[in-house]
């Protein structure tokens, strides 16, 4: 019988030997995850003695979500017109900016009111095209007109021909003569014919809509808008040209009388000449 109870004892020494320590935590509680390899691999008799990777907090991944999608706002990879069209009409104040909101290079002054599509151009540095907002224009156009609580007026067009304070250009005149400015895709035509072709698709849509009308290429100057802003463009934008020509060809034989671009004839006879690249 003592001959049991020392065998007994001395396993029982043996395990303690053997036992891998419990990690214990800040407050002195145990703790049952290992904070380091050396623990960690003890359990599988291994001591490597490398900290351990711990768990991604939740805000850290917020926050690289954030930064992956830095733009922020409408991304046409992600949101649909029918989700932005039912979010509208249930907040139509957000059609306007109070000057609460910046984005698309924009700044509203305090208690000026702006239409919000004009933020959707650009993106935060007000030199890079937002190829995944602009496709949210006409959507928020057309509610900008039918919904009375977005508080255009008929003579706006749901902004369309609302003024910037300090800018010029309406949104029509924008849409034919904008063009990325950012020094990273200055040298990338594929993106300026990228961008060219996602401008021109919106110009089509308010088409459908009737929110972009064959007077409006003679009364905005909208072709003569393009030519004379086409000298600062890395690429010419042909397929808005031609778009904008062949509703009102008339367009290329007209005086422009403009504020803004002066006044003088037009200087292109024929629409075939901006063709030959595409061909």
């Amino acid at each position: 019988m003592a001959n049991g109870n020392k065998n007994k004892r001395t396993n029982n020494k043996k395990k303690k030997r053997n036992a891998v320590p419990t990690p214990v935590n800040s407050s002195g509680a145990a703790s049952n995850s290992p904070q380091n390899e050396e623990e960690y691999d003890a359990t599988r008799g291994e001591m490597r003695g490398r900290p351990r990777p711990q768990p991604q907090q939740p805000q850290q991944r917020r926050s690289e979500g954030r930064t992956r999608n830095s733009s922020g706002g409408l991304d046409s990879d992600r949101d649909t017109e029918d989700q932005v069209d039912t979010m509208l009409r249930f907040f139509p104040a957000q059609l306007r900016n109070d000057g609460s909101r910046s984005g698309g290079g924009i700044q509203s002054p305090p208690g000026v009111t702006t239409p919000t599509i004009y933020h959707q151009l650009y993106k935060s540095d007000g030199q890079t095209l937002n190829l995944k907002a602009i496709p949210f224009i006409p959507v928020m156009a057309g509610l900008g007109v039918e919904l009375n609580e977005s508080g255009f007026q008929p003579e706006e067009r749901g902004g369309l021909l609302s003024k910037l304070p300090q800018n010029p250009w309406n949104m029509l005149q924008l849409l034919a003569i904008c063009f990325d400015k950012s020094q990273t895709n200055k040298k990338n035509k594929e993106f300026h014919e990228l961008a060219d072709t996602k401008l021109c698709d919106v110009l089509q849509k308010l088409v459908e809509k009737d929110l972009l009308r064959k007077g409006d290429i003679l009364q905005q100057n909208l072709v003569m808008a393009l030519c004379a802003n086409s000298y600062a463009m890395p690429c010419f934008p042909y397929k808005r040209f031609q778009f904008l020509v062949q509703m009102d060809p008339t367009a290329l034989m007209t005086p422009c009388l403009d504020n803004v671009i002066g006044s003088h004839p037009y200087f292109f006879t024929n629409p075939l000449l901006f063709t030959s690249q595409q061909h």
